[in-house]
């Protein structure tokens, strides 16, 4: 294993992916890290949906009265495990399912399983998960809420139920991706759609880097839907 700063938080992890940890450390990617601070409070709940092998999950861990992790892939799973528990973190709960818009299960899969981008889509690799709803999921979890969203397409199901955001108002950052629409067959124009609606429930919505604001008409990448300033 190896020791990794995560933006002023040392942590002890799985030595692979190697180049992934070192470019966290050469600041390669700053952008998640700061949204998920900026948004930090010790009564807020924080819930990584997609949490792969746990680096935001991790940072969260020391800026968050508690944090849920949550991640389907069988082979991110264990890596993501192991980096948790060797760091004995009481205050993480993970879960290997999936969220979806339907309580049951589902299958997704990838060119290599663990290489972040296992999703609905694609049938190769494919693995059959238990999924649940974000509504179910945080049924006993209390307000306030920050939501790091990364589902590799799988968002869209998930914001379905507009309902719930307009009832529970979390933070919210989000991760779109239309290569992976593409893959299964959309142009994504519902998809904006939906995510747009969920959007429009909000005070502010921001590109990624939480600086410009999003321009509902064209297509977007990584957004941030908030009540609050950024």
């Amino acid at each position: 294993m190896r020791n990794v700063n995560i933006h002023g938080f040392t942590f002890l992890v799985e030595q692979d992916p190697a180049d992934y940890w070192q470019w966290i450390e050469d600041g390669v990617y700053k952008s998640d890290f700061s949204t998920i601070k900026h948004f930090a409070s010790p009564n807020v709940v924080c819930i990584d949906i997609g949490a792969w092998i746990g680096a935001d999950t991790l940072f969260a861990s020391k800026l968050y009265k508690c944090v849920y992790g949550i991640e389907p892939d069988p082979v991110a799973w264990e890596i993501l495990n192991k980096n948790i528990n060797v760091n004995s973190l009481s205050n993480i709960s993970l879960y290997n399912i999936a969220l979806m818009g339907h309580i049951g299960v589902t299958s997704m899969g990838g060119a290599l399983l663990g290489c972040s981008c296992t999703r609905q889509t694609c049938k190769e690799n494919s693995v059959t998960v238990p999924c649940i709803t974000l509504r179910e999921f945080c049924k006993d979890i209390p307000d306030p809420l920050f939501i790091k969203m990364d589902t590799e397409g799988a968002e869209v199901q998930i914001l379905e139920d507009w309902k719930f955001f307009a009832e529970r108002k979390p933070d919210l950052m989000l991760s779109t991706h239309l290569r992976w629409w593409k893959e299964g067959g959309s142009n994504g124009k519902m998809e904006y759609a939906t995510i747009t609606k969920v959007g429009n429930l909000y005070k502010n919505a921001y590109n990624s880097d939480g600086k410009s604001r999003l321009n509902f008409n064209t297509e977007y990448g990584d957004v941030i839907f908030t009540d609050k300033d950024i």
